[in-house]
């Protein structure tokens, strides 16, 4: 008798286990940690709120489930401005992509509308079901897109606010067997950064001047952003009037100055514009209001004779 309840047991708890593991469970549940205020798909997993070290981007808040809208059809899009997509590449039937020193890369994307394009290898008799895609955005709490079954590459989605995302593709053969979802801590498949801020620049202003090799133009900025690249500044003049700007200086750092060397041929007065771009494309500028002069010749004049009644008389000469 003893035997026969502990393979009743027994085939109870594997019975439990296959349960949890199937399609028929719930995808979200409410978590256990009752200080965090979202709601997580591991409800017998506490979440700690301890955030992944990703490069050296600033960390996100949580966002809840269905957050992420799909890029509707042109048809659904009427009306609105659609964003360029930026296309990523993931794996739906591979691990988390393993970190170089522990420390994922992050790409970067300077649209909100993203084109995951995803791989499904080892596929069997019964085919592929579907593929799922999970969102993170630090690493510990992990949703999944609310979309209908998908099974043809690409994902298209417009992710709502500029930040980091970690996203995983898991694909479900036709039976509904599929490999772990995205556990609290997992690296995802790709990080991105979404920035689609455009790069602060202020002009403080120019300065000309006169050294030993001639004429020159002092001009001082400030250009902050995140994602600013080693030599993200490009210098342009226009003539007072002119609406064509020519650059006169570009690829340098950011150091906040630039002392132009001016050439023949200038207009007597230039505008100054800056320029910043950073490393995914964002583009900020300023430029002067008023004229910068740069004609800085002084004439000379001098007094060649003296005259009466308009007769100019040689020197020496008696009036």
């Amino acid at each position: 008798m003893k035997r026969f309840y502990a393979k009743a047991a027994l085939s109870a708890a594997l019975l439990g286990g296959l349960a949890a593991t199937g399609q028929a469970g719930p995808l979200f549940g409410q978590s256990s940690n009752s200080n965090c205020p979202c709601n997580s798909p591991y409800a017998a997993h506490p979440v700690v709120q301890e955030i992944v070290p990703v490069a050296v981007s600033p960390t996100y808040g949580q966002i809840t489930a269905d957050t992420l809208p799909i890029a509707t059809t042109e048809a659904e899009a009427t009306g609105a401005t659609m964003l360029p997509q930026a296309s990523i590449s993931l794996h739906a039937d591979s691990p988390a992509i393993e970190a170089s020193n522990g420390i994922p890369s992050v790409r970067l994307a300077n649209s909100r509308g993203l084109v995951l394009n995803f791989d499904v290898k080892g596929v069997g008799t019964s085919g592929v079901g579907n593929v799922e895609l999970w969102y993170t955005r630090n690493g510990q709490v992990w949703q999944k897109y609310q979309a209908g079954a998908q099974t043809q590459s690409p994902f298209a989605i417009e992710v709502p606010e500029d930040g980091l995302y970690g996203f995983s593709a898991v694909a479900v053969s036709g039976v509904g067997i599929s490999k772990t979802r995205p556990q609290p801590g997992d690296v995802p498949q790709v990080w991105i950064e979404v920035d689609t801020t455009k790069p602060d620049v202020r002009i403080l202003g120019t300065q000309a001047g006169v050294d030993e090799e001639g004429r020159t133009l002092v001009v001082r900025w400030s250009a902050t952003d995140k994602n600013l690249g080693a030599r993200p500044i490009t210098l342009y003049y226009a003539g007072q009037g002119q609406s064509t700007w020519t650059p006169f200086a570009t690829n340098l750092p950011n150091t906040g100055h630039f002392t132009w060397r001016l050439s023949p041929g200038l207009p007597p007065q230039v505008l100054v514009r800056v320029e910043a771009t950073d490393r995914v494309g964002n583009c900020g500028a300023d430029q002067t209001n008023m004229p910068s002069p740069i004609d800085l010749a002084r004439p000379a004049a001098v007094i060649t004779g003296i005259g009466r009644n308009g007769v100019i008389q040689a020197s020496g000469t008696n009036p």
